[in-house]
């Protein structure tokens, strides 16, 4: 006998909340469906990308102003770096706070950023060629210093490409698996398992009518 699946709008009842984790019903509602647990899955995706892109740029603008400290380069831009640097890495700090608790409920934030890695990537890979071109002439000259300026550009270059891949590529892989990473989450929290338990059994939206899953 085959299972029956309600669709997310159907409250006859409540259901569980292993139904709604079922990848079969999740399979059977459209991508774009909003329910109580995509949106915590995409606010939680969301707020892991933020993290990772503070992150990452942080540290890439910390490595930078040691890179030019090295070089003996001027405090005034040592102190911009370290600054920003360090500012990148508090909102990181804040970003991972907001991953401990149980994700918002309401819908996540319009965004025009990449929705797929492969797209992040792409951009990450195509800012990276142009950032590449545009700058050659101008530090081409420097290249005839030494080995050590040769060096010193390779590193630079390479804090670049961290920082664009931090900004484009991971958000957008957060973003399009931010499902999946929170059924994992679900699985492992056996707080946060309970929690959505009872909330599955006791949701109603009184105002939109939107159901408490599919995930």
């Amino acid at each position: 006998m085959s299972q029956q699946f309600h669709s997310p709008g159907h409250h006859s009842r409540q259901y569980p909340l292993d139904y709604w984790l079922s990848r079969d019903v999740a399979r059977a509602t459209p991508e774009g469906t909003q329910s109580v647990l995509r949106n915590m899955a995409w606010n939680q995706g969301q707020w892991r990308g933020l993290a990772v892109a503070c992150g990452g740029s942080g540290a890439a603008l910390l490595a930078a102003a040691l890179l030019i400290l090295i070089l003996g380069g001027p405090a005034v831009g040592i102190v911009l770096f370290a600054v920003a640097g360090l500012g990148l890495l508090g909102g990181a700090v804040l970003a991972l706070q907001k991953l401990r608790g149980v994700p918002r409920i309401k819908a996540v934030m319009q965004s025009r950023a990449p929705g797929k890695f492969s797209s992040g990537l792409g951009l990450a890979a195509f800012l990276a060629v142009v950032f590449g071109i545009g700058l050659f002439p101008v530090v081409a000259p420097l290249l005839q210093g030494g080995p050590l300026q040769v060096l010193a550009f390779v590193a630079a270059y390479a804090l670049m490409l961290v920082v664009v891949v931090s900004l484009f590529a991971v958000p957008a892989f957060f973003s399009e698996h931010a499902r999946e990473h929170f059924r994992r989450r679900i699985d492992a929290d056996l707080q946060l398992r309970r929690y959505l338990e009872e909330m599955a059994l006791t949701w109603q939206d009184t105002q939109g009518g939107r159901a408490f899953g599919p995930l």
